[in-house]
């Protein structure tokens, strides 16, 4: 039996989790990095899905405050449980959470290389509306560049000034030279 709910405490939140880190390992988070996550949107709702009583799906949803007009979704479905009605069932709920905020568009990211995730999204309306590059740039593989702070700008680590550590982190401010010093946590 297929069953979809609101997560109604942090073991649903937990479950619902494993499921999305299962599928997008490369974009693995924490119950924290959730938690701060949540406080930084309008609005947000989060679903487990259930086949037999066991996690096979989740979806998130989410109004942004800078995109009121829409909601940011993801789904998330086992490989082992696809094509049993689990990412349909969830996309009918995150669909619904919308709908009842007055909202009338869903976003979703698909990755190039998950043919099988455009499909779902392609056979229910979504149409490409932008294409992105994520790109990574592997700083423990190359050489720093060497680079000359401007005239006038004098770059330093607290080691260097330990007198300045009660001024906050990474903070701008004016010593008694003409000089701009930048101090790096």
């Amino acid at each position: 039996m297929l069953e979809v709910t609101a997560c109604a405490d942090e073991l649903d939140e937990r479950a619902s989790l494993e499921v999305y880190n299962a599928v997008w390992p490369h974009e693995a988070l924490t119950m924290d990095e959730v938690r701060s996550f949540e406080e930084s949107v309008r609005d947000h709702v989060n679903y487990l899905a259930r086949l037999d009583g066991a996690a096979a799906g989740s979806a998130v949803g989410v109004i942004f405050p800078q995109r009121a007009d829409r909601v940011f979704t993801i789904v998330t479905v086992l490989a082992t449980q696809r094509r049993r009605g689990v990412g349909t069932a969830l996309y009918r709920a995150i669909s619904g959470w919308a709908a009842d905020r007055g909202v009338s568009e869903l976003e979703v990211a698909v990755l190039d290389n998950d043919p099988e995730s455009l499909a779902f999204a392609t056979r229910r309306g979504f149409i490409q509306e932008r294409q992105e590059l994520g790109l990574v740039l592997r700083l423990d593989e190359i050489a720093p560049p060497a680079v000359e702070p401007p005239s006038g700008v004098e770059i330093i680590t607290w080691a260097d000034r330990p007198d300045l550590a009660g001024i906050g982190r990474a903070r701008f401010f004016r010593t008694a030279s003409p000089h701009l010093t930048i101090v790096i946590a």
